[in-house]
């Protein structure tokens, strides 16, 4: 699944960056998990119109970094953009309450 989240906020290999500055890794993990935590709290009042927007300013945050040091952030926002996904169900999508 984290492959599929990478690809998904990444794009293409060649955009990675081959080396962080561990500092720099630091700060951007410290970053992203203000960003999760924000981003429980929306889902846990079923705000998902914030959530879309700390889901996006997740995904500016890892779509340029190597996945294979970010797995961890990369699984969140997958998790993250299931929840915010409109349901389908009899390949038909749901407006409304989740049930």
């Amino acid at each position: 699944m984290a492959t599929e989240a990478r690809d998904a906020v990444v794009g293409s290999d060649d955009q990675q960056t081959a080396h962080l500055d561990r500092r720099k890794e630091m700060r951007i993990r410290e970053s992203a998990a203000k960003v999760i935590q924000r981003l429980e709290q929306a889902r846990s009042v079923g705000n998902r119109s914030r959530g879309r927007e700390l889901l996006d300013r997740l995904g500016n945050m890892l779509k340029s970094l190597p996945s294979e040091k970010f797995r961890h952030e990369l699984r969140q926002y997958a998790e993250y953009s299931a929840w915010l996904s409109p349901p389908i169900k009899d390949g038909r999508i749901q407006i409304g309450r989740r049930r």
